[in-house]
């Protein structure tokens, strides 16, 4: 491809990493725990055929164990002459095993064996490998060019991946004009490094930019010394890019651009935050303060950074300036200093500064919630009047807010709390009409009606609410209270697949089984951009987005649905609250004597059915184990436990069933203790016990002080109610949409 000076060869070949190259789409049946388990004792025991020796290594490598399919597989008993499933299963092994030679040429003997579509797919798979081998280009481009001829419904992905192994450039970007509309993106990327390795940096630069590739246009304006575009390269991909943009871009300011200005000195702060420099992001807003930039905006982001870096008593200073001028930065300045106050233990300084902000910002949206503050610290103080003057304020003056909610439920509960019964009425009353705790405040009028003897009010109230509330939490208890049925739906029907959806998923099938990753992430995305798509259409293509593992995506879409339909439709409901590996949560929940609706309306809230997905806290997995936790558990049930397994569906539901289970024995079959266990722990919950109201259950959940938990319990007591009505128990014989 034309000859370049080391700089640009430099760049080029990072240019190449962009298309990382995903691994083979691991084999995706789930089979139960205990089939597993069986498999492996049937080996160790000598008495298992070549094909369960096969099917054996499929699931150790679900389970996240390349080594045990290795074991199994590398015998030639179990790779027969004829059939490429083992040698495909165990190039994948050593593909996990980072041995991409031998996974290549394992690769190509099973290209051999296999015949139309199947051998399109292994020719694929095959150049993906080599080129994670670093195998020849010639033949790289020769293997996708012959995949292209017998897979034409993805020859436009597969044009892509041979330009970047094509020698001519004029070729090259031949192949890239056949990329399909959806492939843009890459097609751009390819485009702009084939100009670059060919010499043309000018026009890569260009295509860069129209890609939105700003750590590659700021790596290559560096090189060819464009500080004007670098600049604005640099900043976008400090702004934008990820982690190795933006500590490119930072080392190209830094060496480049010694004065940012105005809005860069910003997003300059905000990456070096992210990039862990808190001390230099400190000083850089330090030095626009010292030399004479006295803004609100640049004086409230500089307060933040002081207070991240537990520099509280200056950030106060800081703040307190912002604070002084006009404008949304003075007003959160104004409301973060009054925080940092009550923080210091300057609760009266703190609690006036709050009531000062409120006065001076009845517009901000924390304001009425700062008022709510300083009526619960007078309320503290024993200053009861006080508090309720300024909670009826709140009610008054912000009706619509969290805390014009909180204000109006807090008067309802001192009311009762003193026994007045007709004020806690009419509290309830006033926030059953408006704001966002309406419901919960209707719901609390009719228990209190009903334990005041008025039952024909009380059932009145509860039946409202089921009607209004009809797919939510407040509806849900209701409905119990006034002992109405659950809401039932019709039959399941499978929606009609037009032409164009089946396309699209024919598609992404061929390329999840090419292992084509980041191609099938580029189809999901293009499909949830693209607008006016008729809705019959969208809920067939998210419901085959959940049938493939895309169940967030396809619960996106029937969201938007829902816009179109009402959040009624049963077939908009199915695929909002879908239920795929159903026989698997079925198997566990029958073995663990578990409700498998409750068993669902978990994993939908814990993971939406994702068995990979690792939350922030380190949560792993379908029911969101700790380590530590899913370890202990299986000690318990005698499993020799491998960390591995908490990506794995099957191993993480087991140990999640048989957690949650046991938490049900603890409390007795009491649901909601042990789902706020199975979120908070169970040291929390023996707290929570002492309070009054432990044993009325509503009540209960109410009164629990973690948001979180509180919120939790909800959703999944309102998920169950609508997997027992949208998956009838006679139709359970389908795993997944």
């Amino acid at each position: 491809m034309g000859t370049l000076t080391p700089l640009l060869a430099a760049l080029a070949a990072w240019a190449q990493l962009i298309f990382e190259v995903p691994r083979p789409a691991l084999p995706d049946p789930v089979v139960s725990w205990h089939v597993t388990a069986e498999l492996r004792r049937a080996v160790a025991r000598g008495t298992a055929s070549a094909e369960d020796s096969v099917r054996l290594a499929a699931q150790e490598l679900a389970l996240g164990r390349p080594e045990r399919a290795r074991a199994l597989l590398n015998g030639e008993r179990t790779l027969s002459s004829t059939d490429h499933t083992g040698l495909t299963l165990l190039a994948t092994a050593e593909l996990e095993a980072g041995n991409f030679e031998r996974a290549s040429h394992l690769l190509i003997r099973a290209t051999g064996l296999a015949r139309g579509v199947e051998r399109g797919v292994l020719l694929a798979r095959s150049a993906a490998v080599l080129e994670q081998a670093e195998g020849g280009g010639d033949t790289i481009a020769s293997l996708y060019r012959d995949a292209a001829q017998r897979l034409p419904a993805v020859a436009g992905w597969l044009a892509i991946r041979e330009a970047r192994y094509t020698a001519e450039p004029a070729r090259a970007l031949a192949l890239l004009r056949r990329a399909p509309p959806m492939a843009s993106r890459l097609a751009s990327r390819a485009r702009a490094t084939v100009l670059l390795t060919s010499g043309d940096s000018l026009r890569a630069l260009s295509v860069f930019g129209q890609a939105e590739e700003w750590g590659s246009g700021t790596r290559l304006a560096a090189a060819l010394g464009d500080t004007l575009q670098g600049r604005d390269f640099a900043f976008r991909a400090l702004e934008f890019g990820d982690t190795v943009d933006m500590r490119d871009a930072l080392e190209y300011v830094g060496a480049l651009i010694p004065s940012p200005v105005g809005r860069e000195r910003y997003v300059l702060a905000s990456a070096l935050r992210q990039l862990g420099q808190l001390d230099d992001a400190i000083a850089l807003l330090e030095l626009a303060v010292a030399t004479g930039d006295s803004t609100a905006a640049t004086l409230r982001r500089f307060g933040d950074l002081l207070s991240s870096s537990g520099k509280r008593a200056r950030a106060l200073d800081v703040y307190e300036l912002a604070a002084a001028d006009t404008g949304s930065d003075a007003a959160l300045a104004a409301y973060r200093r009054s925080r940092i106050l009550t923080r210091l233990g300057q609760a009266g300084a703190g609690y006036d500064a709050f009531a000062e902000f409120a006065e001076k910002h009845p517009d901000h949206a924390n304001a009425p919630g700062s008022l709510v503050q300083v009526a619960e610290w007078h309320r503290r103080g024993g200053r009861v009047a006080v508090a309720d003057s300024l909670l009826e304020d709140v009610a008054g003056r912000w009706p619509d807010s969290d805390a014009g909610s909180q204000a109006r439920m807090t008067l309802a509960a001192d009311a009762l709390a003193r026994h007045d019964t007709a004020a806690a009425m009419s509290w309830y009353r006033a926030a059953s009409a408006v704001g966002p705790g309406a419901r919960a405040a209707q719901y609390l009028l009719a228990d209190l009606q009903a334990r005041s003897g008025d039952s024909a009010a009380a059932l009145q109230g509860w039946r409202e609410l089921a009607m209004r509330d009809s797919l939510g939490y407040y509806g849900t208890i209701a409905r119990r209270a006034a002992a109405l049925d659950a809401p039932t739906f019709a039959p399941a029907v499978p929606p009609a697949r037009p032409g164009a959806v089946g396309a699209t998923l024919r598609q992404l099938d061929l390329l999840i089984r090419m292992g084509f990753e980041v191609e099938a992430a580029e189809v999901v995305r293009w499909q949830l951009e693209t607008e006016d798509v008729p809705t019959d259409e969208m809920l067939a293509l998210a419901g085959g987005l959940v049938a493939r593992g895309w169940v967030s995506e396809g619960v996106r879409l029937g969201w938007r649905a829902a816009t179109v339909r009402s959040l009624n439709d049963q077939q908009v409901l199915r695929v909002i609250f879908p239920w795929p590996l159903r026989e698997l949560i079925e198997s566990e929940a029958r073995e663990h004597e578990l409700d498998p609706y409750l068993l669902a309306a978990i994993i939908r809230q814990e993971s939406a059915f994702r068995p990979t997905v690792v939350s922030h806290a380190g949560a792993h997995g379908l029911m969101q184990l700790m380590p530590a936790t899913a370890s202990w558990v299986a000690g318990k049930q005698g499993i020799a436990w491998d960390k591995r397994y908490l990506s794995a569906a099957a191993a993480n539901l087991h140990i999640g069933a048989v957690h949650l289970a046991a938490l049900l024995r603890t409390y007795e079959g009491n649901v909601i203790r042990a789902l706020a266990a199975y979120n908070a722990g169970s040291s929390a919950v023996r707290r929570w016990l002492r309070y009054p109201e432990a044993n009325d259950a509503m009540r209960f959940v109410e009164r629990i002080p973690y948001a979180e938990t509180r919120g939790y319990i909800r959703t999944i007591l309102r998920n169950r109610d609508l997997y027992r009505g949208l998956y009838p128990v006679e139709l359970s014989s389908s795993n997944g949409q």
